[in-house]
């Protein structure tokens, strides 16, 4: 990690499931901490217990949880926990990537937003998506991101939705056109796989939502954020945090392959996801070049092992004589 910038990820949708983050929630005061100074603030903003929703019982790992507001909602916190717990190790980015959704953490770290106004927005944007946006699904495919140009009708049925890296893109589509798409995904002999979410995000289908979220977003000071904050949707760090900013972050795809490639051409990076799944590690595996000297760290994943995986972030950035602060002994 020596003298590379650091760069936290935040993921978004899709990345969510129930008992995330709670082995280290069970072994890190720190990240209890924040986790339980954040779930306060939402029940005072929202009137119900993220943290309870997250940790509920007779829920099966892979259990579908895709209520877009609540799912939202404990993304962020998540996520917020996780970078306020790494600063406690004094473990500080240069510089913030956002996926879709997750722009809302990744932009209170840089000091665009307080907590309460952050989840608030959250909350309410998950409400306007559920309840003005046709059902549907995103759907990621293994395969040249070309092919979408290039196959018969599939444009006519979904819309590009994102480029995770050379071979792999995303599409989205409405609940009613899902079995064309299907077949048509089949017909080409393609490896695809639904991403948990319970909408067509970034596509043309989101576009009822519009007028309400900029009304609901107007309602933010705009904001210059402290350190560089990126979304995947633009590549280019975002001046001002605004309505623009944040429609753009959900409806435009998210071209996380590009936003990789020009953060490359600057040199190596230390790359951690701050999300709950490792979605965004695992996707920069494959996007950075060959010859890059930048490293990625994951902390939390459905596989668990959390605390083992914090300590060797700490030992990597030569701050073992904070390895067991905030650990439970």
């Amino acid at each position: 990690m020596k003298n590379k910038p650091i760069v936290f990820l935040f993921s978004g949708q899709g990345s969510q499931y129930y008992t995330m983050g709670m082995d280290l929630y069970a072994s890190n005061i720190s990240f209890r901490r924040h986790m339980d100074s954040l779930d306060k603030i939402a029940r005072d903003v929202i009137g119900y217990s993220p943290l309870q929703l997250i940790d509920v019982e007779n829920k099966q790992l892979y259990e579908p949880f895709t209520d877009v507001p609540s799912s939202s909602v404990a993304i962020y916190l998540i996520e917020r926990a996780l970078t306020r717990c790494l600063i406690d190790y004094e473990i500080e980015a240069s510089i913030h990537v956002a996926s879709s959704m997750g722009i809302y953490a990744a932009a209170t770290a840089a000091g665009c937003m307080d907590e309460a106004e952050a989840l608030n927005i959250v909350f309410e944007q998950g409400k306007i998506f559920r309840d003005t946006c046709e059902p549907g699904k995103m759907i990621a495919v293994l395969a040249d991101p070309a092919l979408f140009q290039h196959i018969p009708g599939l444009q006519d049925i979904s819309d590009l939705a994102g480029i995770n890296f050379d071979n792999a893109f995303v599409i989205s589509a409405t609940s009613s056109n899902l079995p064309a798409l299907n077949q048509l995904l089949k017909s080409f002999s393609l490896t695809y796989q639904e991403i948990q979410a319970e909408r067509p995000f970034h596509s043309r289908w989101i576009l009822p939502a519009k007028q309400k979220l900029d009304l609901l977003s107007s309602q933010l000071s705009d904001k210059q954020p402290r350190i560089p904050l990126i979304c995947c949707s633009s590549q280019n760090p975002i001046e001002s945090f605004n309505s623009s900013s944040i429609w753009n972050a959900v409806r435009q795809p998210i071209m996380f392959r590009d936003t990789i490639l020009q953060l490359e051409k600057t040199g190596p990076h230390c790359y951690i996801d701050v999300g709950p799944s490792a979605t965004m590690a695992t996707l920069l595996k494959y996007a950075l070049p060959a010859n890059s000297a930048s490293e990625s760290h994951v902390i939390l994943s459905p596989l668990k092992q959390s605390s083992t995986k914090l300590h060797q972030l700490l030992r990597a950035a030569n701050k073992v004589h904070h390895a067991n602060q905030y650990h439970n002994i």
